[in-house]
């Protein structure tokens, strides 16, 4: 290592241009050095330093991995930047059959999400490393999406104050640092409000699909949610199962409201509480 040392000490590193420096700090590419390195490395060997030691290695960077390595070259360096050059456009797309299949996809993107932050995770790895959670305002124009975004913003933010305020929680259990996330948002008290108003649409256009006689109705009084009519059923079917999933958890309060607005009998009702873990 020595002689690599002294190799690269007779020439100046190049600063790397992709990599915008700060004011007290300047990015050099390091990574001809790295590759020398990992050459004369063999298998199982570790280059680390005197107080190395395996408590340490738990917390170890690892360079090259975009989620631990800050300096990895990256498409975009800010949200803004993303946003500017299209990462997260508004409509998903102007096919309006492929801007559903998206919603949906990012709906369940948002949901598993969600899941790993209650497994431990923190807020800026799930559910937060979507852009439309970082800026609400761009969803704005698109209903659906507006809707389900905000309820799952107020869904993390009245899990982190319930936590919070109990004080029975270790980081290992539930992460409920957020890092000067959006949590907040103006109008997010009636997230709720606009979450049933989308949920009425797409059910009076579920309940016009499924008459025959209501078909031409539908194609004057109620806009489609795509331009397929043999897709419709089914796409309002996914749109309200994942809209109305958030109500689950205060099914026990307003079981006889839950169950007329999900459209299901007791039994069905009690089996999909048990599936989900609110009953024993």
């Amino acid at each position: 290592m020595a002689e690599i040392s002294e190799a690269e000490g007779d020439r100046e590193v190049p600063i790397c241009p992709s990599i915008p420096s700060g004011e007290q700090t300047v990015w050099a590419d390091a990574s001809s050095l790295l590759h020398l390195a990992c050459n004369d490395l063999r298998d199982g060997e570790l280059m680390h330093g005197g107080n190395f030691n395996l408590f340490a290695a738990m917390s170890a960077l690892e360079i090259m991995d975009p989620k631990m390595d800050s300096g990895m070259v990256r498409t975009y360096y800010s949200v803004d930047e993303a946003i500017e050059y299209g990462a997260a456009p508004i409509p998903l797309s102007f096919d309006k059959t492929v801007d559903v299949q998206r919603t949906i996809d990012i709906m369940d993107h948002l949901l598993a999400c969600e899941a790993t932050w209650h497994k431990g995770c923190s807020l800026a790895q799930t559910v937060f490393s979507c852009l439309y959670l970082l800026r609400p305002d761009i969803t704005s124009s698109h209903a659906l999406l507006h809707s389900y975004c905000n309820v799952i913003r107020a869904t993390c933010n009245a899990v982190v104050s319930t936590v919070s305020d109990t004080r029975t929680n270790e980081e290992e259990d539930l992460f409920t640092m957020t890092h000067g996330l959006p949590l907040k948002v103006d109008g997010d008290d009636k997230c709720l409000t606009m979450l049933h108003a989308v949920e009425e649409t797409i059910a009076r256009q579920l309940r016009a699909c499924k008459s025959t006689l209501s078909r031409k109705r539908v194609t004057e009084d109620i806009e489609p949610l795509q331009n397929n009519p043999d897709l419709e059923e089914g796409f309002c079917k996914a749109l309200l199962c994942r809209l109305r999933f958030p109500l689950v958890p205060c099914c026990d309060k307003y079981e006889e409201t839950t169950r007329q607005r999900l459209g299901i009998g007791k039994e069905t009702y009690c089996l999909l509480l048990s599936r989900v873990g609110f009953h024993e």
